[in-house]
């Protein structure tokens, strides 16, 4: 197999040595353990290899893509601005226009395809990252060359390039031009981040072009900051801290996010937490269990930074008596369906997403009664999760 050929060819020591982690987000020792243990030519490593392959073949034709893909322009008038419309937000029957728009929580308005940015950058963001853990784990350059032309053009480009901000992110007519709520569609910048640290190293990442990057998401953090988010008190609340925490780290302001997770973070995520672990905000979504699932996903990217800044969230209760392992110990009887899911529900719920949120409970929560809660759950853990342990963001 061509694999193991090259894959000796990244050096491990000469990819850390220009950054204290591999990654913002992802468990190193998971990166490395299993790149040690395809270079051990171990079966399951080398048949999740095979997979991650396959799809960073698959992606390498397509792209790039740009935030000027676009037939409505902004209410700035750059089309590098970033525009969306909310997508439970419908035309009002009740008004001759459909002004202002009502909610219907869980039900997309296809209206929202009319403004390609947020699946634009979801593509950006999983192709970038799969042909960075291509590059990462084969050592061949074309992997690289591909990811970082893909978010060149999409972040550095001078005239297709992002701006740093989110104004007009999740729109709603006749209400808000825009809306601080637009960031829960940038979770996706989170595979970015993780992608161009894994890069580093590669022959196509130049420190030029790592300088530029770490330049714009500095700015798109202080952005961030200027907005206010004090109604951000559910999952997107959640995502919102994760991504401030990830940018930072990027950017190398490792102060700046260990200011975020002690002064921000540890209030945030247990704002709606209730005495028995419920999260009663997601909780009353049309698509509960997996909003909830959703939202743990966020806290438990937040501890596993926190983790590389040596704070551990994993471990701490606050003076109310709320912890992650609180969150956890609720869901588990509905994870294994001892308990029948007493919510709403919309729309199919992959469980395995669930067994893997219970595998990484186990480990960073020092609790194998969730790993033992995991293995009572049918279905196969995609290479994804066998390469990083991470889940594949929806598509």
């Amino acid at each position: 197999m061509r694999i193991i050929a090259t894959i000796v060819t990244v050096c491990v020591a000469a990819t850390l040595s220009a950054q204290s982690f591999l990654t913002a987000s992802f468990n190193d020792k998971i990166l490395l353990n299993s790149k040690e243990a395809l270079a051990n030519n171990d079966p399951v490593a080398l048949n999740a290899l095979q997979g991650l392959l396959e799809m960073a073949e698959r992606l390498m034709p397509l792209g790039p893509w740009t935030v000027t893909e676009k037939t409505f322009v902004p209410p700035s008038g750059d089309r590098r601005d970033y525009m969306t419309i909310a997508p439970f937000w419908w035309p009002n029957p009740d008004t001759p226009d459909g002004l202002p728009f009502i909610r219907k929580d869980g039900v997309r308005n296809p209206q929202v395809f009319d403004f390609p940015e947020r699946e634009n950058l979801r593509d950006v963001s999983q192709t970038a990252l799969y042909l960075a853990l291509a590059y990462f784990f084969s050592g061949e350059e074309r992997f690289a060359q591909r990811a970082t032309e893909i978010i060149r053009v999409w972040f550095l480009d001078p005239e297709l390039g992002m701006n740093p901000n989110l104004n007009f992110a999740q729109a709603i007519q006749g209400r808000y031009d825009g809306r601080i709520f637009g960031l829960i569609e940038t979770r996706f910048l989170l595979m970015v981040t993780n992608s161009a640290m894994l890069l580093r190293g590669s022959e196509a990442w130049t420190t030029e072009k790592d300088q530029q990057m770490q330049a714009w998401f500095g700015a798109f953090l202080d952005w961030m900051d200027t907005q206010r988010h004090d109604r951000m008190v559910n999952n997107i609340g959640s995502f919102f801290e994760a991504q401030r925490v990830s940018f930072a780290i990027f950017s190398g302001q490792y102060d700046r996010a260990r200011d975020i997770i002690t002064n921000s973070v540890k209030h945030r995520i247990f704002q709606q937490q209730t005495e028995d672990g419920g999260q009663p905000l997601e909780l009353q979504r049309t698509a509960a269990l997996y909003y909830a699932t959703f939202n743990l996903e966020a806290i438990f990217w937040i501890g596993i930074m926190a983790d590389k800044l040596g704070i551990d969230l994993f471990n701490f209760v606050d003076a109310q008596g709320r912890s992650i392992s609180r969150y956890v110990d609720f869901m588990v009887p509905f994870y294994t369906q001892e308990k029948e899911w007493q919510w709403q529900q919309i729309r199919p719920f992959d469980f395995v997403h669930a067994k893997n949120l219970l595998l990484m409970a186990a480990e960073w929560l020092n609790n194998p009664a969730y790993a033992q809660a995991a293995q009572r759950i049918e279905g196969t853990l995609p290479w994804l999760v066998i390469l990083t342990g991470q889940y594949p963001a929806e598509r």
